[in-house]
């Protein structure tokens, strides 16, 4: 699991280019960071932390998500 801040937004891509090719989980709280390629993004809503998965992301980075997950999963 790779968790990406904020502050590495500028190297985004190079970071995700390279998580892909190891298979690795990324997180981060980047917006529109599943948009860009991310697996995981940490969202607030409603003063309450929750999650976005990208799972056809996922899926071709060999990672499988379990069904539970990704029904507490914002859409």
């Amino acid at each position: 699991m790779i968790y990406i801040d904020e502050s590495e937004q500028r190297n985004l891509a190079e970071i995700l280019n390279k998580s892909q090719l190891s298979g690795s989980l990324t997180v981060s709280c980047i917006k529109d960071f599943i948009k860009k390629g991310g697996l995981v993004e940490f969202v607030k809503i409603h003063h309450h932390l929750r999650f976005k998965i990208n799972n056809q992301m996922a899926k071709k980075n060999g990672i499988k998500i379990s069904s539970f997950l990704l029904e507490l999963a914002e859409r």
